[in-house]
């Protein structure tokens, strides 16, 4: 017999879409992480933020301005990284700021801006529609191809981006093609996640990975195991808890990650 929440058409859609972007957001994140960039999913998400402040405002479909704002700023980082003496966590800390300023300013002066803010800050199982699920798909294919083919490259500028440089490397084409990869793991997730928890999915899951793995394949496909388990176990707890999403996701990742602390410190694995 079916268990009574996979009847709904709502669960099923969020379950698919929450399969995906608990595949594709470790992927990115253990780049991320290792990289010590964990900070720039919270600076894309609050970029995404005011892209859909600003879709909402201008009267246009908001996820289409969060990806374009998103992506505009990703590009903005690795420019301001390479041009300047501003440090990579100065950086993100600027396009943090500016993000959630510039959404809440915009929002708060759109007329008539039909939207739940809680349900854009926390996600909500309720809001994910076919499209949605479409466009989730797409660009977790999208993610996942251009993870693998350019793997190699990703994993030179993850381990020594200087060593990468002077081997040939186009490192700021591939910083900026993987941070592009970030935002759009970042817009795809909104709906679920939620714009404030939405890092928690690509960092976490990264950060308890990389406690047990012994090589980086292990790591990832470890980060996966964790980011799936996470948002099915999370779902769940959002349908009959009532609570939101994103809220419930993040809990359960923390939970695993207190868990795999005290078991390494017990067992001195």
């Amino acid at each position: 017999m079916i268990p009574e929440i996979f009847t709904y058409d709502f669960m099923q859609r969020a379950f698919v879409a929450g399969i995906i972007i608990g595949i594709i957001a470790p992927v990115v994140g253990v780049f991320m992480v290792l990289r010590k960039l964990s900070l720039i999913g919270d600076s894309l998400a609050h970029t995404a933020f005011a892209g859909i402040a600003i879709g909402l405002f201008l009267n246009i479909v908001p996820f289409w301005s969060a990806i374009f704002f998103t992506i505009l700023s990703a590009l903005g980082i690795v420019k301001l990284r390479e041009s300047s003496k501003i440090s990579g966590d100065a950086a993100l800390g600027v396009f943090f700021s500016t993000g959630l300023a510039v959404g809440i300013i915009v929002l708060s002066i759109t007329p008539n801006a039909n939207v739940n803010i809680s349900n854009i800050l926390f996600g909500s199982i309720l809001t994910i529609t076919y499209q949605d699920l479409i466009l989730t798909t797409f660009i977790g294919v999208i993610v996942l191809i251009i993870t693998y083919f350019l793997y190699n490259s990703f994993l030179s500028i993850t381990l020594d981006e200087e060593l990468a440089s002077t081997s040939g490397l186009p490192v700021s084409r591939l910083n900026s093609i993987l941070l592009v990869l970030v935002s759009l793991v970042i817009v795809s997730s909104m709906r679920i996640i939620g714009i404030l928890l939405v890092s928690s999915l690509i960092i976490i899951p990264a950060v308890i990975s990389i406690q047990l793995s012994r090589s980086f394949k292990e790591t990832i496909i470890v980060a996966i195991v964790i980011g799936v388990s996470s948002v099915l176990i999370g779902l769940s707890l959002s349908y009959y808890g009532n609570i939101p999403s994103g809220a419930s996701i993040t809990f359960v990742n923390i939970l695993i990650f207190a868990f795999v602390i005290i078991f390494k410190k017990l067992f001195n694995y």
